[in-house]
C-alpha cells in the first residue's frame, strides 16, 4: 500500500513539473524601455537606431536620477534583459539591485557579479563583450540556489544564503546603486519574475528575445577569392599577396583561389580581434594524413582535417580542441566554421550544421594579423578557398546556416551598391504585367498533358520521395533512384532552376542569357557574368541528368525547362490545383526556401507570396461556409508561414479553435500573436481577445 502511494505522489510531481515547464511564467515587470526612456523621470535616453534592436534604451550614466521598479517578489526572484556594454574595459556598472541586499554586477575584467550585501560576491567567469548585444540574467530560489545565465546558457551555479529573501523589500533600481557604480550602454526587453524559472524557461526566454542581425554587422574581412584578393566588408582591410595564392576556375564555384604548397598564403593587416569571434571560409581539400590550416596568427589557429571530417581550434601553450566527426558525407567543397567565445565555448560547424562545442579558457593575445592558409605549426593549406569571412561576434546557428546558404553575399550586395532599379523595376513590370497570363496559359499546359498521360503525381497525397524538387520551406531533391541529392544544389542552382521555372509563369515567355546574369550575378562584369552562368548552367544539367524526363534547354536565345509529368516541382503544383488538393498534402510551411531570399528575387517572392495568401484567404471563407474546421486550420497555418503577421490567419486559427470547443488554446494563440506583434513591431496589437471574439460573430 505504501508502494501504491509512493507510485501515486511522484506521478502527482511529475504532473506538476511537466505542467509548470510547459508554462511560461508571467513576468511582474515586463515595460518597453524605449517608451519608457522618453520621459525625463529617470537615468535612461531613447536610442531608435540601434543596427541590431531598432529601438532600444541608452543608460545616462551621468544622470542623477534613478529609474526604480515596484517590487513584487517574495521569496524568489529572476532577471532576464539584453544588454550592449560601452566602454567595458574602463569601469564597471550596476545593471540592477535591491538597496542593501543584493546588486547585479558587470565588472572591468569582463565578469558578472552578484553581489550579496555584506556577506558574498559571486563571480563569472570574464565572459562579457563590449559593443555587443548579450542576453544575460539570473535567478535566485527560496532555498538561495543562484544561476547566472549569458545567452540562454547557465554559467555559474551558486549556493548563497538560504534566508535571503527574509530581509525588508525595497524598490528594485536599475542601472546605478547607492555607491555609483552606474552602468554605461544599452539595454532591451527588461523581464523580472516573482518565480525561479528553470533552465528550459530561461533558454526560451533567451530565443524568444533573440534577434538576428544583418550578417555584414561587425564583419572584420570579407574576401569572396573569386578572382580578386579584395576585402570587400565596410572596414575593408590590406590585403598581402604573400606568396603568389593563385586563382584557378573549379566547375562548381567558378574562380576560387588555389593554394598550392606550403608557400602560398595571405596576410590581412590591421584586424582588430575582440573577445568573440566568428570564422567561415569555403574550402576543397585533398585527403590527407595532416590537418591543413584554415586560418591563424600567433595567437590561435583554425585548421581543418579532412580525413578526420573535424576542425581543431588551438592557442598556444593553453590548449588544442578538436571537434566530433561530422556527421554525414563531405562532398569536394565543405563549409568550415567556427565561433569563439573567450572563457566561455567554442562552436564548430561543417556545411551550415553544429557537429561539436566545447568549453575554453584563453584570449586572441595582442596580435593585428589574420594569415589565410597558414598555421603556426605549419600545417599549411593545400587546395582551392572561396568566401572567407572573419566577424568580430559570435554568429547564432540560424546565422551561421544563413552563411551556408549564400545570405552574406547579399546583405553585401545590399549595402556597398545600390540595387539596377531600370533591370528590377523592368523585371517586376513584367512579372506583374503576365501574371494573369501565366494562370492562363500555365492551367492550359497541364491540360492538355494530362490528356495523354496516366494520372499524374498530384493525385496522391503524399509527397514523392522520387524524381521531386522542393521550394517550399526547407529545399529538398531527390534523384529518379529516389537518392536525396539536395547538398548538390548550390544557392546559385538553386535561385537559377527556380528563375527559369517561374520567370516564364509570370512573364508569358522565356528568360534570356543577359536577364538571368543581371539577376544572379549583377555586381559582376560582363565576361565573369558569362563565366559564372557557363558554369552553373554546366552544373546544373548534369545533375537533372539525374532526373527522369527535366531538360533546360536553350533555343531563340532564351533558357526554358521541358518538364514531363513524372517529376513533382511544388511549386508550379501549389499554383495549378485546388486548395482543397494541396491541404491534403503534409504542407509544413508555404514560405520560399532561404537560397532564394536574395534581393533581386524580391519583386518575384513578393508576388507570389500576395497570390498565395490570397488564394487561401479566398479558399479559409469557403471552409467557413462549410463548417470545415480542421481545413481552415490548416489554411491559417500555411498562411501565418507566409506572413506571421497576417491578421486574417489569426482570424482563421481562432475561430477553428472556438467552434472545435477549445477556447483556451484560441486564447494561447492570440496572446502569442499578440507578443509576437509587439516584438516584431515594437507596438501593442490594438484589438483585445474579447473585441477579436466579438468581430468573428
Amino acid at each position: 500500500m505504501k508502494f501504491v502511494k509512493l507510485l501515486f505522489l511522484i506521478f502527482i510531481l511529475n504532473t506538476k513539473l511537466g505542467a509548470q515547464k510547459l508554462e511560461q511564467p508571467v513576468p511582474f515587470y515586463s515595460d518597453d524601455l524605449f517608451t519608457l526612456s522618453q520621459n525625463s523621470t529617470n537615468n535612461l535616453a531613447p536610442y531608435d537606431s540601434d543596427v541590431v534592436r531598432g529601438k532600444v534604451a541608452r543608460f545616462m550614466s551621468q544622470s542623477d536620477k534613478t529609474l526604480t521598479l515596484k517590487n513584487k517578489r517574495e521569496k524568489e526572484i529572476s532577471l532576464s534583459f539584453w544588454f550592449l556594454p560601452k566602454d567595458l574595459e574602463i569601469h564597471s556598472g550596476t545593471l540592477l539591485g535591491e538597496n542593501e541586499l543584493f546588486y547585479f554586477r558587470y565588472l572591468s575584467n569582463r565578469k558578472f557579479q552578484f553581489n550579496h550585501y555584506l556577506k558574498d560576491n559571486v563571480n563569472t567567469a570574464s565572459i562579457l563583450s563590449d559593443n555587443i548585444w548579450q542576453h544575460i540574467g539570473f535567478t535566485l530560489n527560496s532555498s538561495g540556489y543562484l544561476i547566472i545565465y549569458y545567452n540562454g546558457e547557465a554559467v555559474l551555479k551558486k549556493q548563497i544564503s538560504s534566508t535571503w529573501w527574509q530581509y525588508p523589500v525595497s524598490d528594485l533600481i536599475v542601472g546605478k546603486d547607492k555607491y555609483g557604480v552606474n552602468a554605461e550602454g544599452c539595454i532591451d526587453r527588461l523581464k523580472i519574475w516573482d518565480t525561479c524559472l528553470n533552465e528550459e524557461q530561461f533558454k526560451e526566454e533567451y530565443q524568444a528575445t533573440l534577434l538576428q542581425a544583418n550578417l555584414s554587422n561587425k564583419l572584420q574581412v570579407y574576401l569572396p577569392l573569386n578572382g580578386s584578393l579584395k576585402d570587400v566588408s565596410s572596414a575593408s582591410k590590406t590585403v598581402e599577396n604573400i606568396n603568389q595564392v593563385r586563382f584557378i576556375n573549379d566547375p562548381v564555384k567558378g574562380d576560387v583561389a588555389n593554394f598550392k604548397n606550403k608557400d602560398s598564403y595571405l596576410r590581412v593587416k590591421d584586424v582588430n580581434f575582440q573577445n568573440q569571434i566568428t570564422i567561415s571560409a569555403w574550402v576543397k581539400t585533398k585527403y590527407q594524413k595532416e590537418a591543413v590550416g584554415i586560418a591563424g596568427n600567433k595567437d590561435f589557429s583554425f585548421r581543418f582535417h579532412r580525413l578526420r571530417q573535424s576542425l581543431w581550434f588551438n592557442i598556444p601553450m593553453m590548449f588544442n580542441t578538436k571537434s566530433a566527426k561530422a556527421k554525414t558525407k563531405l562532398r569536394d567543397w565543405v563549409h568550415t566554421a567556427i565561433t569563439i567565445n573567450y572563457n566561455h565555448k567554442a562552436v564548430f560547424y561543417i556545411n551550415g550544421q553544429c557537429i561539436d562545442s566545447k568549453a575554453i579558457v584563453g584570449n586572441t593575445g595582442k596580435e593585428n594579423y589574420l594569415e589565410i592558409g597558414k598555421s603556426l605549426w605549419e600545417d599549411y593549406f593545400t587546395g582551392q578557398m572561396s568566401q572567407f569571412a572573419l566577424w568580430n561576434k559570435v554568429l547564432t546557428p540560424k546565422e551561421i546556416r544563413d552563411v551556408y546558404e549564400g545570405k552574406l553575399e547579399a546583405d553585401l550586395l545590399q549595402q556597398q551598391k545600390a540595387p539596377n532599379y531600370s533591370i528590377i523595376y523592368s523585371v517586376g513590370f513584367v512579372l506583374a504585367l503576365g501574371l494573369v497570363l501565366w494562370f492562363v496559359v500555365f492551367k492550359k499546359s497541364k491540360r492538355k498533358r494530362a490528356e495523354k498521360t496516366e494520372p499524374s503525381l498530384s493525385l496522391k497525397t503524399e509527397f514523392s520521395k522520387q524524381n521531386a524538387l522542393y521550394f517550399f520551406d526547407k529545399f529538398k531533391a531527390f534523384d529518379k533512384q529516389g537518392n536525396d541529392v539536395s547538398y548538390e544544389f548550390t544557392p546559385t542552382l538553386i535561385r537559377l532552376f527556380v528563375l527559369v521555372l517561374v520567370f516564364p509563369k509570370l512573364t508569358n515567355r522565356q528568360i534570356s542569357s543577359k536577364e538571368l546574369s543581371n539577376i544572379l550575378w549583377e555586381n559582376d562584369n560582363a565576361a565573369q557574368q558569362k563565366n559564372n552562368r557557363g558554369t552553373n548552367i554546366h552544373r546544373l544539367r548534369k545533375l537533372l541528368a539525374n532526373f527522369d524526363e527535366i531538360v533546360l534547354k536553350y533555343e531563340n536565345r532564351e533558357w526554358m525547362f521541358e518538364i514531363s509529368d513524372q517529376v513533382f516541382i511544388d511549386l508550379p503544383f501549389f499554383y495549378e490545383e485546388s486548395i482543397d488538393k494541396i491541404v491534403s498534402y503534409p504542407f509544413k510551411s508555404l514560405e520560399l526556401c532561404d537560397a532564394i531570399k536574395i534581393n533581386s528575387f524580391d519583386s518575384i517572392i513578393a508576388q507570389l507570396n500576395d497570390f498565395n495568401l490570397e488564394k487561401l484567404k479566398e479558399q479559409g471563407k469557403k471552409y467557413i461556409e462549410e463548417e470545415n474546421w480542421e481545413q481552415l486550420q490548416k489554411v491559417a497555418k500555411l498562411s501565418f508561414s507566409i506572413d506571421s503577421l497576417n491578421e486574417v490567419a489569426l482570424a482563421y486559427q481562432i475561430k477553428s479553435l472556438l467552434h472545435l470547443g477549445k477556447k483556451q488554446d484560441a486564447l494561447k494563440v492570440y496572446q502569442n500573436f499578440s507578443n509576437h506583434y509587439k516584438s516584431v513591431l515594437n507596438d501593442d496589437f490594438k484589438t483585445s481577445f474579447d473585441d477579436f471574439l466579438t468581430s468573428l460573430k
